[in-house]
C-alpha cells in the first residue's frame, strides 16, 4: 500500500484562447471582470492558495495540473478520480486526491507532495484534508465498513492512523489546521448533521442539523454552509448561511435559492442562484451588495479576486477582478 511514483507526464502547452464566447461570459454590465477560457472539456476546477496553479478533471483522462497554459498529468490515463481533490491547507503546492474503487494499488487515497512524487497513504478512503506542514492529512473511511468509517488522520510519512470519529464524511481542515469540519449522514433527515472540533484535543466546537454541503475558511474560524430543512426538518429551497465555528455564532442570511457557495478570503461570497432545479447566475456578494458575474459559469473556487476558475459548459474559465 505504501507505493510511490512520479507524475506522469507533461501534455503540450495550451495556447490561451482569450475570453470565452457570450455563454460562458461574465456578465457585462455593472461589473469589472476579465475572463479567459483555459481548458476545454475539463471540470471541478480547486484553485492552489496564492497561485494561479488549479487542479481538474477531464472525464474519461484523470486529474490533471494547470499552470499558465500547461496542463500536467497526475493520473493515468482513464483513471476516475472523485472531485474531492484539495490542495495543502498550509499553503504548499502538495495536494491530495482520491480514487473510488476496491482497496488495490491503484485506488484510495494520495497525496502528491511538492517534488511531484505521488504516493499512496491509503488504498481506501475519500475527501482527503492536507496539511503538508504539519505532516498530516485527513480522510473519510468507507461507510460500509464499521471498523473503518469515520474520520482517519493519516501521518505523513510513517502513514499511521488515527481514528478520529466513528461516523462522517466530507472532512476538512480550517483556521490554519486549528480545527476540522465533516457531515454525519441523517438516514431519518433531510441533509446532514455539521460537526467542528478543535485538532488539537478533538473538544467539539459546533453541531448544525440539515445541511447539505460546507466550505471552511482557510485562514479563519469562518463557515458557509447550505441547509435544506427547517427545524422541524422539512424540506427548504436551499439556503446558504455564513456562521463560524464558534458556538455562540449566528447564522446569517447570504441567499436563498443558491448553491455552490465560495468565500474570498476577502470576505467576498461567490454563489449560484437556483431557478427550481436548474442553477442560475453565478453571483458576487460583497457586504450588502451583489452584483451578477456569469450567466452560466458554476463551481468557483479561488482565494483572491485575481485568481478565481469557473466550470461551464466548455471546460474552465480564469476569472480575475480589475
Amino acid at each position: 500500500m505504501n507505493k510511490s511514483m512520479a507524475i506522469v507526464h507533461v501534455v503540450l502547452l495550451l495556447g490561451l484562447l482569450g475570453c470565452k464566447d457570450d455563454d460562458d461570459s461574465p456578465h457585462n454590465s455593472n461589473t469589472h471582470w476579465h475572463a479567459e477560457f483555459v481548458v476545454a472539456n475539463a471540470t471541478a476546477p480547486v484553485a492552489a492558495p496564492s497561485s494561479d496553479l488549479f487542479l481538474f478533471t477531464r472525464e474519461g483522462e484523470g486529474l490533471f495540473v494547470w499552470q499558465n497554459g500547461t496542463e500536467t498529468r497526475v493520473t493515468p490515463v482513464g483513471t476516475s478520480v472523485r472531485p474531492d481533490y484539495s490542495w495543502s491547507i498550509s499553503g504548499e503546492i502538495a495536494f491530495a486526491y482520491s480514487v473510488p474503487g476496491e482497496p488495490s494499488e491503484s485506488s484510495g487515497v494520495f497525496f502528491v507532495e511538492t517534488n511531484g512524487v505521488v504516493t499512496q497513504v491509503w488504498d481506501r478512503g475519500s475527501s482527503p484534508s492536507l496539511n503538508y506542514t504539519a505532516n498530516y492529512l485527513l480522510c473519510a473511511g468507507p461507510v460500509e465498513s464499521e471498523h473503518e468509517s469515520g474520520i482517519w488522520k493519516i501521518h505523513l510519512p510513517s502513514l499511521e492512523r488515527d481514528r478520529l470519529s466513528t461516523t462522517g464524511i466530507t472532512p476538512s481542515l480550517g483556521n490554519n489546521g486549528q480545527v476540522f469540519t465533516y457531515l454525519v449522514p441523517q438516514s431519518t433527515s433531510n441533509g446532514s448533521v455539521l460537526t467542528s472540533k478543535r485538532m488539537s484535543d478533538l473538544e467539539p466546537l459546533r453541531m448544525i442539523s440539515h445541511v447539505a454541503r460546507f466550505q471552511c475558511a482557510s485562514v479563519s474560524e469562518n463557515l458557509l454552509i447550505e441547509i435544506i430543512a427547517n427545524l422541524d426538518g422539512l424540506p427548504i429551497p436551499p439556503a446558504i448561511y455564513q456562521t463560524s465555528v464558534s458556538v455562540s455564532a449566528p447564522l446569517e442570511l447570504i441567499a436563498q435559492p443558491a448553491t455552490n457557495m465560495l468565500l474570498l478570503e476577502d470576505g467576498g461570497i461567490l454563489f449560484n442562484r437556483m431557478i427550481g432545479d436548474s442553477l442560475g447566475s453565478l453571483i458576487m456578494r460583497d457586504g450588502d451588495s451583489e452584483s451578477i458575474v456569469s450567466d452560466s459559469l458554476y463551481s468557483a473556487s479561488g482565494f483572491s479576486r485575481d485568481n478565481i476558475f469557473v466550470a461551464g459548459v466548455s471546460g474552465i474559465t480564469w476569472l480575475s477582478w480589475y
